[in-house]
């Protein structure tokens, strides 16, 4: 199937003060990342390129911007264990952002109610599909500053057409 899938130049964040490119995690089996709403890390099974697929770029309102692909979730808020694949989603919608707090430590990041303030076609490009062994949950964002929360399971009815 097909996975939670940041554009390879978004971070993820793997331990309790580094956000990395997500291209970085490829390949590896001694990553976690991170899930801001129950403040564990979970085990990466895998991350794999996936070449040339079209993109969405979001902007939360508090905004932190993502790339990613069409079907990637979007956690709605602190609640949600599943999320709204992007391409059914629509500006005004809520999501969860996060920033890196005082002191950076992930574990005291805060964690807001949001919304999606745009959206707009990002074109074609490399996405890194990623499964996790638990929760399914993680956080990934275009800065190491702060982001989105996302889901990396996906359901059929979130495949483009």
């Amino acid at each position: 199937g097909i996975f939670g899938c940041p554009r390879v130049d978004q971070y993820v964040w793997i331990d309790e003060h580094k956000a990395v490119k997500v291209k970085s995690i490829v390949g590896r089996d001694d990553v976690k990342l991170y899930n801001p709403i129950t403040r564990k890390f979970n085990r990466l099974v895998s991350a794999t390129i996936l070449p040339d697929q079209p993109l969405f770029k979001f902007v939360t309102g508090m905004g932190y911007e993502s790339i990613v692909s069409r079907s990637h979730k979007v956690i709605t808020n602190t609640a949600d264990k599943v999320g709204i694949a992007l391409q059914n989603y629509g500006v005004g919608r809520e999501c969860l952002s996060f920033d890196e707090g005082k002191d950076g430590k992930v574990k005291n990041w805060n964690i807001y109610g949001d919304h999606v303030l745009e959206m707009s076609d990002a074109g074609v490009g490399d996405v890194v599909e990623i499964t996790l062994a638990t929760e399914f949950i993680y956080a990934c964002g275009s800065t190491k500053k702060g982001g989105h929360v996302a889901h990396n399971l996906k359901e059929p009815d979130d495949f483009p057409i």
